[in-house]
């Protein structure tokens, strides 16, 4: 995943120093290099980058003053020649989240570190966020990947929940008519084919006869479909 950024800094040869630095990381794509505080306050709120690199002594605002005006989730580096981070920056508690300083010269060990360190925390927040969090009635919490959904099986009062290339999680403390509701809540679409099952596009392999070939961890299963299933159509006009 890439991430967008921004440098502000009033010193235009430390903005090219940096730039050329940041070509290392081919996740960072740059967005604008900026020298005037007043103008990088419009263009982070037009453009939200999702990383900032922040110049704390700047004349007329300085980077506290650029960081309060700031009114999204941006990841913000602050650059300083202070030996030592600055009490203001510590103790800010905006929107934005401070996820470095960068003294001057800059050390490129310690580039590497704060580089990586952003990568690694947008890609946790992505791969968190962009699954669905159920209860498992074996664990607290379960991650569920949905591009990786092939069906999911009544069980009682479970669930089980078969992936495409992975085996499944069964036993899930969760009623199918419970896990349909969490899936539109979530915006995922699934075909509901008898009482007992409901499948996703990605997990069909093709129609046989009055059953249906899924996969279940690179495995093909057979499940009956039932005649009032609003799946049929779809069938008819994806294996005709």
């Amino acid at each position: 995943m890439s991430l967008n950024y921004i440098a502000v800094d009033d010193e235009a040869i430390f903005l090219e120093e940096l730039s050329e630095k940041l070509k290392v990381y081919p996740f960072l794509r740059e967005t604008a290099l900026i020298d005037d505080p007043f103008e990088a306050i419009q263009r982070i709120n037009q453009t939200k980058p999702d990383v900032i690199f922040l110049d704390h002594d700047m004349p007329g605002l300085n980077g506290k003053d650029v960081l309060d005006q700031i009114k999204y989730k941006a990841q913000i580096v602050f650059v300083t020649s202070h030996l030592n981070p600055i009490q203001e920056v510590i103790n800010h508690d905006g929107i934005a989240t401070i996820q470095g300083y960068l003294n001057k010269p800059i050390d490129n060990e310690i580039l590497k570190k704060i580089c990586l360190k952003l990568n690694n925390t947008t890609e946790s927040h992505h791969s968190v966020s962009s699954k669905i969090i159920i209860p498992n009635g074996k664990k607290e919490q379960l991650y569920i990947d949905p591009s990786n959904l092939s069906y999911l099986k009544a069980e009682g009062k479970y669930t089980s929940w078969h992936y495409t290339d992975q085996p499944a999680d069964k036993e899930v403390n969760l009623l199918l008519k419970d896990a349909k509701d969490l899936l539109r809540e979530k915006h995922i679409d699934f075909n509901e084919i008898n009482r007992s099952y409901i499948v996703f596009e990605n997990g069909i392999k093709m129609k046989r006869h009055k059953d249906l070939i899924v996969y279940s961890n690179k495995e093909e299963h057979e499940i009956g479909i039932s005649e009032q299933s609003n799946l049929l159509n779809w069938i008819k006009k994806k294996f005709r």
